[in-house]
């Protein structure tokens, strides 16, 4: 019998090998399943988490007039100037709403105080009429030499930007189940040992 050579297409590499499943992490937070006094701790803790806060605080407590902002904060380069930040935890928030903030924050004293003023709302604010009512107000805010920032609920807002490197805050606001689905479960599995 005959020997046949084995064709050398055998002996190929597979043209198309299947990759592996997508396996997506949550991207965004339930912030509105939050109550707002939660949603004004979660801001809190944040803020103060980061390296260039020396120090961050309530103003205020129910009942007395806040001037448009709820949480104050100094930075570590300049601990005599204070950033302002208004938390709005709502379901929907218009180009009014947005006109309003800033208005009731200008008509305060702090207006003259800070150079920076965060507005953070629980819900997405990617609708256009908003998004150029926050630009019309950056621009206005910006002639009083005011910053206008923003930390919305979007999935790609910076509050679940600053977020995803804050584990134990997820963990502590909305649970390990919620750590592994942002995060992924190596993550969550470093916090076991967590008090």
């Amino acid at each position: 019998m005959k020997k046949t050579a084995i064709p050398a297409w055998l002996y190929a590499p597979p043209v198309q090998l299947d990759r592996p499943p997508v396996i997506k992490r949550a991207q965004g937070l339930p912030f509105n399943q939050l109550t707002w006094p939660d949603f004004e701790r979660l801001i809190l803790r944040v803020v103060a988490a980061d390296r260039e806060v020396l120090d961050c605080r309530v103003y205020g407590v129910p009942g007395q007039a806040q001037h448009g902002i709820d949480l104050l904060a100094a930075r570590v380069a300049s601990p005599g100037e204070q950033a302002c930040f208004q938390c709005k935890k709502v379901k929907v928030f218009h180009a009014s709403d947005i006109h309003a903030a800033i208005k009731k924050f200008e008509e305060g004293p702090w207006a003259t105080q800070v150079h920076e003023f965060t507005l953070c709302v629980a819900c997405s604010l990617e609708s256009t009429d908003v998004t150029d009512a926050l630009i019309e107000q950056r621009a206005h805010l910006a002639e009083r030499k005011i910053t206008l920032r923003v930390w919305d609920g979007s999935l790609s807002g910076e509050l679940a930007v600053r977020l995803k490197g804050l584990p134990e805050i997820i963990d502590d606001f909305f649970g390990r189940e919620w750590v592994r689905a942002f995060n992924g479960p190596e993550v969550a599995d470093r916090l076991a040992e967590r008090l």
